[in-house]
């Protein structure tokens, strides 16, 4: 009904009551009280059609037609949203295809249609294609009624009886089902507006292709059901949860100035994985919504690195084919499982070391150091999920590893342009920039009128959704903003969150700033005007500057945004400025802020990363859809690209096996050389000691 209520919003002719949200139950349906009368009675009104949607199951008795309260003008009313479905443009379309062909009775068209839609596979009978085409199919009935002159008499058409006619002919003589679209299953983690937001452009890709895509959001924070995560898909919000996720989550911004080592980057995964086991096993609890995914009899699953459970939780629902999907850069616990080859003397590990693809040694050490505590807190983490399951499911249950690394294709949503370059496998696909707009729209007021400020344009300052700016401390608050003030000559455009009270009350007295608690961020970016963007350094963020060709000045909080940063200062259009300065002062915000503005080069370089990632040869969209087709035209799998590495004990991995013998063995030998060599220099010396002495 609400989704029913957003489609005919802006029509006049049609009205869809309000419905009271905390008042329905399972049973029982609240909303504004309407008054009209069944649309079958009123013939002596004049038609009027309805917008072009799905609906699986239509019945005059959904929609009253009535008149407007206030204006007396006739409308339509929706009493019950009935059987409505939405299916992605392009299948609509190809629909309208057939039909458009029943109504110009072109047989050869309505056959070769249906074969593109795949109701028809080319190997029917005779009998099947008569069936299909023929005068008493249901494309031609609709066809028969679209191609009337007059106002057509359904009463007279009995269309039931007619396409009960041909049910056993078409059982007894399809080659394939009514409907071979793919449904694949998205699980989108609602555990930060990023995440929400990149998965849901992957479910929109797929579901614009022509698959049925439901996107699964466990509302671990109260933010998917805030949001329009996808347009596309169908999306499917779980609620009521804990608050275990929240307080683990908090924890990040309050500790996010203690010095960062490994035992601390443990301690910190550590518990960000014990939130993610508790909010798996709420998951798990509610079964109903086990049950109804389950209905759904997916195909496919997508699924994010960040935890395993969606990955389990796919197996255990019989989904065939599963699709590993890097929310970043490729992490390491991945590479790991995947046995991609990550040689640690020039890649950077997804930690939050302040390291780059040229590292002294001693960042090497810290390097392999951070890889290693990584790989092992992940390992716990895909550890619990599997006990969870195995202590609901059954022992016999398989390793959540194990699962994921038999993914035929792990798509990686970060750009090879907008990150270290490094050895991949041929499975890993990279989609980074999926579904980011490279068109500005027009701002509304009244950023629209801010975006006209500052003598030399305007400087666009947010830390991102994870970064809470009201736990920060508030001297650091008072910093940031003291670094604004250096800028006269710049307008500044200040996101806080909405519990935040000094940064805009300290704001008030400085008269270069616009605060507010949203902006668009990816159409402020876009704007001509923009000079430069202070930002946490998401992915996100740093793929929509990277569009939009903004050079940036990152201050990076925690999990991959110090490497992310280093990646745009590597490349010459960012950078970077330590979070920890600012306990001391604005000082070096200012110098970097100053440099990034100063120094032309650093916008010459962001506009060449802009004309790379958007001239490459293969857009995201296409790698994501082609590969997930390939996918599914080839059974769901790709053995033939499955290395041979990733089951491969440490050991033998890095040939330890044979380096160790051989270093042992050559250690013996010297050894033995050494002491041959003394024992003989040794007994030479004595003798010739002995001979002087009897001379």
């Amino acid at each position: 009904m609400i989704k029913c209520r957003q489609l005919l919003g802006n029509q006049e002719d049609f009205f869809v009551p309000g419905v009271f949200r905390e008042l329905p139950t399972k049973r029982v349906l609240a909303t504004e009280f309407i008054e009209g009368k069944p649309v079958d009675k009123c013939m002596e009104e004049n038609q009027m059609f309805l917008l072009r949607f799905m609906q699986i199951d239509p019945h005059w008795l959904n929609f009253f037609f009535g008149k407007h309260p206030e204006t007396s003008e006739p409308r339509f009313t929706l009493l019950d949203f009935g059987g409505f479905r939405s299916y992605s443009s392009l299948f609509v379309d190809r629909c309208m295809h057939v039909i458009r062909a029943a109504y110009d009775k072109d047989e050869e068209k309505m056959l070769k249609y249906s074969r593109n839609l795949g109701f028809l596979t080319g190997y029917e009978s005779r009998v099947i294609e008569k069936a299909h085409c023929g005068y008493f199919t249901a494309t031609s009935i609709l066809g028969e009624t679209l191609a009337s002159d007059v106002p057509c008499g359904f009463s007279q058409k009995i269309v039931t009886k007619r396409i009960h006619k041909l049910i056993p002919v078409m059982l007894e003589h399809r080659l394939t089902s009514l409907h071979d679209e793919i449904y694949p299953l998205h699980r989108n983690l609602a555990i930060s507006r990023s995440h929400l937001i990149s998965n849901g452009r992957i479910a929109d890709a797929l579901a614009q292709a022509g698959h049925e895509v439901v996107l699964v959001e466990p509302e671990y924070l109260p933010l998917a059901s805030t949001m329009e995560t996808a347009k596309y898909a169908e999306r499917m919000i779980i609620q009521n949860f804990s608050g275990a996720y929240l307080h683990g989550i908090s924890q990040f911004s309050t500790k996010a100035f203690e010095e960062v080592h490994m035992l601390s980057s443990i301690e910190k995964l550590s518990v960000f994985h014990d939130v993610c086991t508790v909010s798996c096993q709420e998951f798990l609890d509610k079964t109903d919504v086990i049950e109804k995914l389950r209905s759904f009899k997916f195909d496919m699953y997508f699924g994010e690195q960040i935890t395993l459970c969606g990955t389990a939780l796919a197996h255990h629902l019989g989904i065939k084919t599963h699709m590993w999907v890097s929310s970043c850069a490729l992490m390491d616990h991945m590479s790991w499982i995947l046995g991609v080859p990550t040689p640690l003397s020039y890649v950077p590990t997804i930690g939050e070391l302040d390291i780059t693809d040229r590292p002294s040694y001693f960042d090497r050490v810290r390097n392999i150091a951070e890889f290693l505590s990584n790989a092992y807190v992940y390992r716990y983490g895909s550890r619990e999920i599997t006990r969870i399951f195995r202590e609901r499911y059954g022992d016999d249950f398989p390793d959540a590893d194990d699962i994921a690394k038999r993914s035929p294709i792990v798509f990686v949503a970060a750009d090879e342009l907008v990150d270290f370059p490094r050895p991949i496998l041929h499975n890993l696909v990279y989609i980074g920039g999926l579904g980011m707009s490279h068109e500005a729209k027009i701002l509304q007021e009244p950023l629209k009128s801010e975006m006209e400020k500052g003598k030399k344009g305007v400087v666009f300052f947010s830390l991102g959704s994870n970064v809470k700016t009201h736990i920060l401390p508030v001297e650091v608050r008072e910093y940031m903003l003291q670094a604004v003030a250096a800028f006269p000559e710049y307008h500044f455009i200040v996101k806080h969150e909405d519990q935040d009270t000094v940064i805009p009350e300290k704001a008030k007295q400085l008269k270069n700033v616009y605060v507010t608690t949203w902006a668009p961020q990816t159409d402020i970016l876009a704007h001509n005007r923009l000079k430069a963007f202070i930002t946490h350094g998401g992915y996100n963020s740093l793929m929509e500057a990277a569009l939009a060709g903004v050079p940036l000045v990152s201050i990076p909080f925690f999990f991959d945004q110090v490497r992310n940063a280093h990646v745009a200062e590597r490349n010459g259009w960012g950078a970077v400025c330590s979070k920890y300065s600012l306990l001391k002062g604005p000082e070096k915000l200012i110098e970097t802020l100053r440099k990034v503005l100063d120094h032309p080069e650093y916008k010459e370089n962001a506009i060449r990363t802009q004309k790379l990632v958007r001239s490459k040869p293969f857009s995201a969209e296409e790698r994501l859809v082609r590969y997930t087709n390939f996918v599914a035209d080839n059974d769901g799998r790709l053995p033939e690209l499955q290395i041979a590495g990733q089951d491969l004990s440490l050991l033998v991995y890095f040939n330890l096996d044979i380096i160790i013998p051989l270093v042992l063995t050559a250690a013996v030998l010297l050894v033995s050389f050494i002491y041959i060599t003394y024992r003989v220099v040794t007994s030479c010396l004595s003798r010739r000691s002995t001979k002087v002495k009897k001379s």
